[in-house]
């Protein structure tokens, strides 16, 4: 706290050139992208980026736009847009940078270099990790074309292609490059007590350290697959088990319709028997029944009256 408030005093009392390095210490130290910038730098960034952007318009006019000068104030504006975390901003203004290096030097130039290891940092910050990768690429080959593979800035180069590649989860590829930059550093007796050794050294080891988990990993990934792949084949041959003995207990759909032929005769064959059985019935009804004839004069004989006797008629007579 009291280093912040001793940086403001200095701002505060227009002492802008004193104030600078304080900021850029506290900015080194605490570079972490989701801490939000402290409000006792806000305003001071935001006065430096309205002069840098002012000067961009004077510098144009006197120079142009394809100029070293106005390089600068692109760089400039982009670092101020970096400490506002407008990392959006900061990356356009240091790819107008990256092109006007183009125009002046070529594509295969150490100031193309520069900008574009400021462009991958960006997208490191971002997150965009594939973007970053490719930026800090096109550095690691400039910088072996020009200065060789053993020159500590390619160096630096071989670990951030390396880091961008550990961040995709690409790590033995991540390792390779920390390999190489680890060699190159023990080259040549300027090299060889550089404190970076022991860090690299230190990177390979974690990064070993990584590949050795992720084995494992996979490993266990794997045997759980083979263990659920046996589970599976056991339920698919009890499964098939059980279909095998149902097709055996339950019959056929032919060996079905063959014992129904047997044992229910068709509707046919039972209609035909019905109307036999109908007909016989009749016939032994009308046996046993008299004819309607044979009762009406049965019911008649009875109506009639008795017959008198004639001779006994003649007797009384």
């Amino acid at each position: 706290m009291k280093f912040k408030i001793f940086v403001f005093i200095l701002y505060m009392s227009g002492m802008f050139l004193y104030a600078q390095p304080y900021i850029d210490y506290y900015d080194s130290h605490y570079s972490d992208e989701e801490v939000e910038v402290d409000e006792v730098f806000v305003d001071y960034y935001e006065k430096e980026l309205n002069q840098k952007l002012k000067e961009l318009d004077s510098y144009a006019l006197k120079y142009g736009f394809y100029n070293p000068k106005v390089v600068k104030i692109y760089d400039g504006i982009a670092q101020y847009y970096h400490k506002l975390q407008k990392y959006d901003l900061a990356v356009e203004y240091y790819q107008k940078s990256l092109k006007v290096n183009q125009r002046l030097y070529g594509y295969q130039d150490l100031e193309c270099a520069k900008s574009a290891e400021n462009i991958g940092y960006i997208y490191l910050k971002m997150g965009q990790y594939d973007k970053a990768l490719e930026s800090y690429k096109n550095v690691l080959s400039i910088r072996k074309a020009i200065l060789g593979s053993s020159h500590p800035k390619t160096i630096n180069a071989y670990h951030d292609v390396g880091y961008c590649y550990y961040k995709i989860n690409e790590i033995k590829i991540a390792l390779e490059y920390e390999k190489k930059a680890f060699n190159y550093l023990k080259k040549g007796d300027s090299q060889a007590k550089n404190p970076n050794l022991e860090i690299s050294s230190n990177s390979i080891i974690f990064l070993e350290e990584e590949i050795e988990i992720k084995k494992e990993r996979l490993e266990e990934a794997l045997n759980k697959k083979r263990e659920l792949k046996k589970d599976k084949k056991k339920e698919t041959s009890s499964k098939k088990v059980l279909k095998k003995k149902i097709k055996k207990e339950t019959p056929s759909k032919k060996v079905l319709k063959k014992k129904i032929k047997k044992e229910i005769p068709k509707k046919k064959i039972i209609e035909k028997k019905i109307k036999q059985d109908n007909l016989l019935n009749k016939k032994v009804l009308e046996k046993k029944s008299p004819n309607k004839k044979v009762l009406e004069d049965e019911i008649k004989k009875d109506k009639a009256p008795p017959k008198q006797d004639r001779y006994f008629y003649i007797d009384n007579i």
